[in-house]
C-alpha cells in the first residue's frame, strides 16, 4: 500500500539534511572491497516540517567507494563509502548521494577508533544520549584496541621494539555490526508517487 502522507505529492530533500542509521552487517577493509553493497536499517524517520517522507525502519543502501588495507609500516587502513538508494517498507527503492558523518567532515573512515571519529549526533537529527555514547563501541572495536594494547606491552627490549615497529601492520577500519552513524545528503532527495 502507498503512506497516505506521500500519495499524489513529491517532496524533495534538502542537500545536508542528516539522519542516523544502523548498520545491519560488519564492514571492514579485511574483507569488504571497492563495489561491494551493504544494507543499513533508518534509524529515525527522514521528516519535513511535521510530515515524514522517509519512515524509520527503511533500507539503507551503500556502497564501499574506496577502500586500502593497512600498511605494513603501520600506516592506518582509510575506506569510503556512499549511499545510494534507500527503500522505504512500502515503495521502490529511491536514488539518493549521502556520506558519513565524520569528524574532520572527510567522510573518509581512518583505522583505528571508529568511535572517535564519527560524529555523535547533529543539532537536526534527536539522536538520544545512550544512541550517541553507542555509536561505534561494538565488541570488535574493543577486540581491536586490546589487541594493539596487548601487543605493545608484550614488547620488551629496545632492539626488538625496533623490529616491531617496522614489522607491525596498520590498524584496519572496522565497522561492526549494528555501528550507528549519522549520513549526509550530498543531493537532493526527491520522493513522491
Amino acid at each position: 500500500y502507498k503512506s497516505p502522507v506521500l500519495k499524489g505529492t513529491v517532496t524533495t530533500v534538502p542537500v545536508g539534511t542528516t539522519f542516523e542509521i544502523i548498520t545491519n552487517a560488519e564492514i571492514t577493509t579485511k574483507k569488504n572491497h571497492v563495489g561491494e553493497i551493504f544494507t543499513a536499517t533508518l534509524n529515525q524517520p527522514v521528516s519535513m516540517g511535521s510530515d515524514i517522507v522517509i519512515p524509520a525502519g527503511s533500507e539503507v543502501f551503500g556502497q564501499v567507494t574506496y577502500s586500502e588495507d593497512a600498511g605494513r609500516v603501520g600506516r592506518n587502513a582509510n575506506m569510503e563509502i556512499k549511499f545510494t538508494s534507500i527503500k522505504p517498507p512500502y515503495g521502490h527503492k529511491i536514488p539518493m548521494m549521502g556520506k558519513i558523518v565524520t569528524k574532520d567532515n572527510s567522510g573518509v573512515l581512518k583505522g583505528g577508533s571508529i568511535k572517535q571519529q564519527l560524529v555523535k549526533n547533529v543539532s537536526s537529527v534527536a539522536v538520544t544520549t545512550a544512541g550517541g555514547l553507542a555509536v561505534g563501541t561494538g565488541i570488535g572495536a574493543i577486540a581491536s584496541e586490546a589487541g594493539i594494547g596487548a601487543a605493545v606491552g608484550s614488547i620488551t627490549g629496545g632492539v626488538v621494539g625496533l623490529g616491531y615497529i617496522i614489522v607491525r601492520k596498520g590498524r584496519e577500519v572496522n565497522l561492526p555490526l549494528g555501528t550507528k552513524m549519522i549520513i549526509s545528503l550530498e543531493q537532493p532527495l526527491t520522493v513522491g508517487q
